[in-house]
C-alpha cells in the first residue's frame, strides 16, 4: 500500500498538468460546506491541489441533495439547494451504488483520484483503499491527506 500512495502522490505533481489531471470526487456534505461554513470549497481545492483537476459528482450525491431539498428544513435545506446548484455545474457520474458506496465506486474507477468529504466513516474506508482525501478542518478551511 505504501508504494501505491507514493505513486498517487506523484500524480499530483503540478509539472505537466495536462497529463496529470486529478479527478476530485465530491461527497454530499462537502457540497453543503459553502452555506454551512461560508467556505469556498472550489477555491480551497485550487489552493490544495495547485494543478488541473476535474470535479466528479456521483449521481447518488445529486439524488441525496434533492431529497434534502424536498424534505429538509432551515440551514440544511438551504445548504442542499446551493450544493445541488454547484453539483450540476460539474460532471455528474452515473453510479450503480448509493451513498458512500457510490463515492467509493467513482473513486476507484478513475485514475489520479482524490475524494473531498467530511464523513468520518467514509474517510476511514477510503484510507484503507489508499485513496487521497480532502476534508474540512476547524470549520474554516479544507486540508489534504495524501
Amino acid at each position: 500500500m505504501g508504494s501505491e500512495i507514493v505513486s498517487i502522490m506523484k500524480s499530483f505533481s503540478p509539472i505537466d498538468n495536462e497529463r496529470n489531471q486529478v479527478n476530485v470526487v465530491l461527497d454530499t456534505n462537502i457540497l453543503m460546506v459553502p452555506e454551512q461554513f461560508n467556505v469556498d470549497v472550489f477555491r480551497e481545492i485550487d489552493r490544495i491541489l495547485n494543478c488541473n483537476y476535474s470535479i466528479l459528482v456521483p449521481s447518488s450525491v445529486v439524488k441525496e441533495l434533492e431529497e434534502i431539498v424536498s424534505s429538509g428544513s432551515g440551514v440544511d435545506k438551504r445548504a442542499a439547494k446551493i450544493g445541488l446548484l454547484l453539483a450540476k455545474k460539474h460532471s455528474v457520474v452515473d453510479t450503480k451504488a448509493v451513498g458512500d458506496d457510490a463515492v467509493i465506486e467513482v473513486a476507484v474507477s478513475k485514475e489520479n483520484t482524490v475524494v473531498a468529504t467530511n464523513d468520518k466513516e467514509l474517510r476511514e474506508r477510503l484510507r484503507k483503499k489508499g485513496i487521497p482525501l480532502i476534508y474540512m478542518r476547524q470549520g474554516s478551511h479544507l486540508t489534504k491527506e495524501f
